[in-house]
Parts: structure tokens; C-alpha cells; sequence
């Protein structure tokens, strides 16, 4: 983690000097002070264009000194000083940086460029569940600092393409990153990057002219604020991602033990929720909850998991039914997650005594990649060459339901 930090802020610091090499700061000298105090590089952009945006945007008015050329060429003398100077309080100190990140009341005081890496953690660790600090500034480094890259990288390894700008969720892990990195205005610094999300063509544009930008582009970037649209676009399209991302592959994913563990278990437990809908409700409450939890796991024939918790489901109901017909008005999540962890259990256990040299890791890893289906893993570990255990010639083709049972829970 100090090994992370340290080549993170090292990177971020260059953003920042590019940064101001970006912003006429000499005609425009208001933008220093506004790049301190709010240009955190937080958005889906290249990091440098964030900070110039968010340095633009924080108000919705930048003044140009007596003299200044609209078109970005302005007579007053450069302050190559007051570059230096803003430049020395941006930079963050790379060769004493500890494991744990400082503290939040200490941060409020400290360079944007710390505060910057803090907000980008946030971010991550707030959007993706189960994510801890140690493997978001992995992924942060593998990145190199670069938001929208880290966000694909997590969702390649996690066998997601779920991420959306315009989500709930996005919206309050940006909140979360304002708030974490100190900006002034957290409500507005994710207003705002929506409003440029929602033009996100036309900010492009204006961001892809080489050197220094001009007055004029300036202000056209701060109009840009002005014009939100009413539904924000999601912006997780391949033409918008750096280019960069489709070399960044990684074999095995980057997940850790407990993280894959608990993802695993949440899409086992989704399987269950999606079983609840399915089944008739009157049947549910009378009569298939007790199936369900007593043996609804999700391994069986099928290679659908929903249709396994189905079939054993009904089966146990039919082969054990209940002395005295029960009732029930709701099901506890806690008995889900019960027999959840049930499932999950089995379901490594059979890919372990199948093959002799998979790990337990190995074997939720092959699970987690193919939605808990057990012979798709099953298939996976076979391509990989994992030794197979002599299994006294079992074969599976009696497990195999009637074809009248098969229609039905396709159709579920």
C-alpha cells in the first residue's frame, strides 16, 4: 500500500503540472486559486482534462485581466513565479508516505493533489461493494491514476458491465469522493460533471486542442454547465474509454479470497431472490418455502442455477412432504443467506473432488466467472488442464428430469 500511494501521487502530481501548463492562468489568474481549492481529478476523463475541468467549472464565471486576448494570447507578462508557487503547494511529498492514508481532518489541509487520491479511493471503494483500500489503489496504479480505467479494469475482473454514470449508485459514490477529497461544494461538483456529461462531445472538442487553452475555450467550457439535460447519459460506451484499457488484461483476475468470497455469495444470493419471483406466491407461502430452504441448493442437471433451486425445490417438497401444512407471510434474508452459503459450499467441494489440483480460490474463481454454474466451471477447470480424479465412471444422464419438467422451468 505505501509502494501504491507513493507512485500514485508521484503520477498525480505530473497530472497537475500538466494541468497548469493547460490553463492560461496569466491572463485568467483566478484559476489558481480555484485549481487549490476545487480541481480534484475526479470524473471520466483523462486525468488532466478533470482538473482543468473542475478547475473551470467551480464557478460560472472566469474574469479575464485588462489586456487579455479572447483568443488565449494576453499581454500581461507570464508569471512563471506564480505557477511555481501554486505548483509547490500542489505537489504532494512522495518519499514518506505511510500504509494508511492520513487522516480526514488532517487531509483538509494538505495539497489537492493527496486530497485528489483520496477522492479517487472513495470513489471506487463506495461504488464497487466488497472493495478495500489496498486493492483500489492496486487498481488505481495499474491505471495509472486514471478513474474511467480503474473502473473497467474492477468490472473486467468482477465479470460485470454494469457501470453507469447515470446510476444512483455512481451519483452517490461521486458524492462521496467530493466529500473525502475536501471539495468546497460536493453537491455542485457532481452537478456539474453531469452537466459535461451530458455533452460530453462538444467538452472533447474543446479539450483537444494542443498546448494552452484559450480564453474562449475557456468560457465555453464553464457555458457548458448551463445546459444540463434532464436524463444524463450513460457514458460506459468503448468510443468514450481511453484506449488504453484494451491492453490492460490480467490473468487470473485481481480479485482477493474474501472479496471473491462475498461477491460469489451475493450472486448466489440474487439466484434465490430470482427463484421468489418466479414461484407462484400462493405455492411459495403454503407449501415450497420449506423445499427452498432445506434443499434449494443451486447445483443440479441443469446449467441454469435458477433452474436447479427450482427442480430440488419441488423434488423435496414431492419426496418429503410435511406432516402438517404451514403458512408463512415473508422469508427471513437470513435464511437465504444460509442456505446461499450452503450452495456455495457444495459447489466448491464437487469442483475439489472432481479435480485434484484445484485450490479452493481456483475453484471460486471458476464459479464466480461463469454466474455459479456448476458445469460451466466444471468445463473451465477441463480447459485449463486440472487434473481429473477417477470418479468410478459416475454418470450423470439419470439425474436427467423428464422433458415435460425441462419445458416448464425454461419457461420459468
Amino acid at each position: 500500500m505505501r509502494r501504491n500511494r507513493s507512485k500514485l501521487l508521484g503520477a498525480i502530481n505530473g497530472f497537475y503540472a500538466a494541468a497548469l501548463d493547460r490553463l492560461p492562468v496569466e491572463a485568467m489568474p483566478a484559476l489558481l486559486p480555484r485549481l487549490l481549492k476545487a480541481g480534484l481529478c475526479v470524473g471520466f476523463l483523462d486525468p488532466v482534462s478533470n482538473i482543468v475541468v473542475n478547475t473551470i467549472t467551480y464557478k460560472k464565471r472566469v474574469p479575464v485581466v485588462a489586456g487579455g486576448d479572447p483568443d488565449g494570447k494576453s499581454a500581461a507578462i507570464p508569471t512563471r513565479r506564480r505557477r511555481r508557487k501554486a505548483l509547490s503547494r500542489i505537489v504532494a511529498d512522495t518519499s514518506n508516505v505511510g500504509v494508511c492514508g492520513p487522516s480526514h481532518r488532517l487531509l483538509r489541509d494538505m495539497g489537492v493533489a493527496a486530497r485528489s487520491l483520496q477522492a479517487l479511493v472513495a470513489f471506487l471503494t463506495n461504488y464497487f461493494p466488497y472493495l478495500r483500500t489496498c486493492e483500489a489503489l492496486e487498481y488505481l496504479r495499474l491505471a495509472d491514476a486514471d478513474l474511467s480505467v480503474a473502473v473497467r479494469l474492477i468490472e473486467q475482473d468482477r465479470s460485470s458491465d454494469a457501470f453507469s454514470f447515470a446510476s444512483l449508485t455512481t451519483e452517490t459514490a461521486l458524492t462521496c469522493a467530493a466529500i473525502a477529497g475536501w471539495h468546497p461544494n460536493p453537491k455542485s461538483l457532481v452537478e456539474r460533471l453531469y452537466s459535461i456529461a451530458s455533452q460530453i462531445g462538444e467538452a472533447s472538442n474543446l479539450l483537444s486542442m494542443e498546448g494552452c487553452l484559450s480564453c474562449r475555450a475557456v468560457k465555453n467550457i464553464s457555458r457548458l454547465v448551463k445546459h444540463q439535460q434532464q436524463e444524463p447519459v450513460d457514458l460506459v460506451g468503448a468510443t468514450f474509454l481511453p484506449r488504453s484499457l484494451e491492453i490492460k488484461e490480467k490473468q487470473p483476475p485481481f480479485v482477493r479470497m474474501n472479496t471473491l468470497k462475498s461477491i460469489l455469495l451475493d450472486k448466489i444470493y440474487g439466484l434465490y431472490l430470482d427463484v421468489i419471483a418466479c414461484l407462484p406466491m400462493d405455492g411459495l407461502r403454503m407449501r415450497y418455502h420449506r423445499g427452498l430452504l432445506k434443499a434449494g441448493h443451486c447445483y443440479g442437471p441443469f446449467e441454469n442455477p435458477v433452474h436447479n433451486i427450482v427442480l430440488n425445490t419441488v423434488w423435496y417438497e414431492t419426496m418429503f412432504p410435511p406432516q402438517e401444512e404451514v403458512s408463512v407471510q415473508m422469508i427471513c434474508s437470513r435464511s437465504l443467506v444460509r442456505v446461499a452459503c450452503r450452495s456455495l459450499n457444495a459447489l466448491v467441494a464437487y469442483l475439489r473432488a472432481c479435480f485434484c489440483t484445484i485450490s479452493e480460490q481456483q475453484a471460486m474463481r471458476y464459479l464466480f466467472l461463469t454466474g455459479a454454474n456448476l458445469w460451466g466451471a466444471v468445463e473451465m477447470a477441463r480447459q485449463e488442464c486440472h487434473a481429473e480424479r477417477n470418479m468410478l465412471g459416475l454418470d450423470l444422464a439419470w439425474l436427467q428430469p423428464p422433458q415435460h419438467i425441462i419445458l416448464i422451468l425454461m419457461h420459468l
